[in-house]
């Protein structure tokens, strides 16, 4: 959870308004909140794990609702860990499900679903934002940068910072391997 009055202060300072005379207090949540919904779709955009949750969901009639905050779909897994594939033509059936409306539909019992979030809307100062801490920079920075008019700005740093997402929740990290049987371990 990352303070909104910390972000909007980092913004503040950022712009040369430590005295909070040149812009109110309506002004920089406006900007921090578009500065939410810009990382928010540039995170879909570049499949970023910055902003991904899990939630276990029983059906007991088939269906249940769809989180809150649910924005799209990473992955939906039976208990075993098997996926699920979606149907929206015939089914869905055993192993399938499918959303309609604010719900999940599928004969599963019960399913974990990874799902891309969206933070709740701000509504006052003292709200906190529901993000990992990692945001705290890349937000002041773009709330900083719509203060200024600067949206190229805040859109450039929104992009860098989904990308760079993926490396620091160490998605890519791993060594690659060579295909066709030329790595020996001797």
């Amino acid at each position: 959870m990352i303070a909104a009055s910390q972000i909007c202060q980092m913004a503040r300072l950022s712009v040369g308004d430590a005295g909070r005379t040149t812009y109110s207090d309506y002004e920089v949540m406006t900007a921090l909140q578009s500065s939410l919904d810009l990382l928010v779709i540039s995170c879909d955009e570049y499949f970023s794990p910055l902003l991904i949750k899990s939630a276990e969901l029983e059906l007991p009639a088939g269906r249940a609702a769809l989180p809150e905050d649910f924005r799209s779909v990473v992955s939906v897994l039976v208990p075993r860990g098997a996926a699920l594939g979606s149907n929206y033509e015939t089914g869905p059936f055993r192993g399938e499900f499918r959303f309609e409306n604010s719900e999940i539909v599928s004969p599963e019992p019960r399913v974990t679903l990874t799902y891309r979030y969206r933070p709740a809307r701000l509504t006052a100062i003292d709200d906190e934002i529901d993000a990992p801490e990692v945001l705290l920079l890349p937000l002041a920075r773009m709330t900083a940068a719509l203060l200024k008019g600067d949206f190229e700005t805040a859109q450039t740093v929104s992009d860098r910072t989904a990308q760079a997402g993926k490396t620091q929740r160490w998605e890519n990290a791993g060594e690659p391997k060579l295909w066709g049987g030329y790595e020996q371990n001797v």
